[in-house]
């Protein structure tokens, strides 16, 4: 297991995206238009990566997210080898998730995803991925 990346919210990741880009060689990669109302951009850096993720209408999730908390941390994502069998433990223990597991097409690789609820998290949203080989 490792973090996969770590995801801040943004009203315009441009700034933080130039930051990243000339400061500590980040790699920008192409953005992602998700259908719920958002755009996903990944920053590479040398032992891990960034998610900016910015609102492109008033009805997606980011932008809930960022009428409630304002920008910033949004979630950090773990990669996992077996997601199915994690999340079964972790119910076990009482855990409880958001939603159910999900398939993304993140542009070079498909994920498995899920979200814990922040509730049984000290309130940070916690993301567990898998890629699909």
């Amino acid at each position: 297991m490792k973090i996969d990346h770590v995801g801040i919210v943004m009203e315009d990741g441009q700034q933080l995206r130039d930051m990243f880009k000339k400061y500590f060689n980040g790699k920008v990669g192409k953005k992602i238009f998700d259908r719920s109302g958002f755009i996903s951009q990944i920053i590479e850096l040398e032992l891990g990566s960034i998610e900016i993720l910015c609102p492109v209408n008033e009805h997606s999730p980011i932008t809930r997210f960022l009428d409630k908390k304002g920008e910033g941390l949004h979630h950090i994502s773990i990669r996992v080898e077996n997601i199915k069998e994690i999340v079964e433990r972790m119910k076990d223990d009482n855990y409880k998730f958001i939603d159910n597991i999900r398939l993304y097409n993140k542009g070079n690789e498909v994920i498995k995803y899920i979200f814990l609820n922040p509730k049984y998290t000290n309130k940070i949203l916690i993301e567990l991925q898998e890629k699909v080989e």
